[in-house]
């Protein structure tokens, strides 16, 4: 009962339902739609992260190891993901679409513009290497050109 409430909490897009949603998955063995939930979730906002409640051995791994690269929940938050990314938990094999490829894209040149304009922080720098991980182990490298040699250029 209670992960079909998440279900369609999380249809509704809601990244705090998402956490939980793809918590609940991947204790319950279903760890494709959770990690890909998961992947979701980050991309919409790190900083909703409940990592006080999460159980399941991989993520606990990663959020032990952001937190001793950073003191600061804020930034440990901001370093999850692209932890994932980097150790390819959250490496899929299959390509996603091309209009969520460019939503990434658009994402992307979004945050490496501000980062330009205001110097940049450790949060921007650790969404921008995000969303480029995101770009580079997901997109098609002959659709998603423009946007695959640009995230790439950013790892």
């Amino acid at each position: 009962m209670a992960i079909e409430v998440l279900l369609y909490g999380g249809n509704k897009q809601s990244p705090v339902l998402l956490y939980y949603l793809a918590e609940s998955q991947v204790m319950t063995g279903n760890e494709r739609d959770g990690i890909e939930n998961y992947r979701t979730a980050f991309l919409n906002d790190p900083q909703l992260f409940p990592h006080t409640l999460v159980r399941w051995p991989p993520m606990v791994d990663l959020i032990l190891k952001a937190k001793r690269l950073s003191e600061k929940e804020e930034e440990t938050k901001e370093l999850v993901p692209v932890l994932a990314w980097r150790e390819g938990l959250f490496r899929s094999g299959q390509k996603k679409d091309e209009a969520t490829i460019q939503i990434w894209y658009g994402e992307l040149k979004r945050l490496t513009d501000s980062k330009e304009r205001s110097g940049g922080s450790f949060r921007l720098e650790a969404r921008i290497e995000q969303f480029a991980l995101a770009i580079v182990s997901s997109a098609d490298e002959i659709r998603s050109r423009d946007a695959f040699l640009f995230a790439k250029n950013l790892v």
